[in-house]
């Protein structure tokens, strides 16, 4: 309304230009779909049922390092060893398998906390051999399905409480309580945040800010119990 208001004083010379006809853009925030999330509170007793559920090994594993990572279902699954440097401890994910926004994919880089070095370093003798992380039992040469953690929360008793999906959330609401940088919090889960200048400046700038935020969600899952000792 008050872009429309400003855009008419533009047209009727009142005003010499409308202040606001930017703004949108550079504080454009993606559509947000909502999926169901426990609280940070509850993440012990979720981490518990789920480890003790008779969920296949790597199931169990996925769901850890889908938990730890923050980024979505379909990425998480899709994690190729190609993309982890491990001198740097990063995991780069290449623009095509992000999600689609109205002004296309980008990539997105994830600082690795211990917690999910330590899966990789346990995973990397029994999946090592082929491209994916998490190799699909059946075809080792596609991944698991996006599905995988979802379906498996639902037989264990989560269906309408938590699903994959929502995993992000608990951990975005548990680094809002610790009162973290606003931003650099929004790019562990690479949401966009302002104009494509300040993004780009962004991914570059928040990388390092983002590697104390990563570790700080896997210490505190670790203490939540989740057992990184397979």
């Amino acid at each position: 309304m008050a872009n429309q208001i400003l855009n008419y004083g533009v047209t009727v010379g009142v005003l010499p230009f409308n202040v606001c006809q930017n703004v949108s853009d550079a504080y454009h925030k993606e559509t947000q779909t909502h999926h169901p999330a426990i609280k940070p509170s509850e993440l012990p007793k979720l981490i518990a049922d789920f480890q003790n559920s008779n969920r296949d090994f790597l199931t169990k594993v996925l769901f850890k390092w889908q938990l730890l990572s923050m980024v979505r279902p379909a990425e998480a699954v899709s994690i190729e060893w190609s993309e982890i440097d491990f001198d740097k401890n990063l995991w780069f994910i290449p623009a095509e398998k992000m999600k689609k926004t109205r002004k296309g994919q980008f990539p997105h880089t994830v600082p690795l906390s211990t917690q999910m070095l330590k899966i990789l370093e346990s995973l990397r003798p029994i999946t090592g051999v082929n491209k994916f992380v998490f190799p699909h039992y059946s075809q080792p040469n596609k991944s698991m399905s996006k599905e995988t953690i979802t379906n498996a929360l639902r037989k264990t008793g989560y269906q309408g409480i938590q699903d994959s999906h929502g995993l992000r959330s608990i951990a975005r609401t548990y680094l809002e309580d610790q009162a973290v940088d606003f931003r650099a919090a929004e790019s562990c889960l690479a949401h966009r945040i302002g104009n494509e200048t300040s993004q780009a400046y962004n991914r570059a700038e928040y990388i390092e800010l983002r590697r104390p935020l990563m570790q700080l969600w896997g210490d505190y899952c670790e203490s939540c119990g989740m057992d990184l000792s397979f």
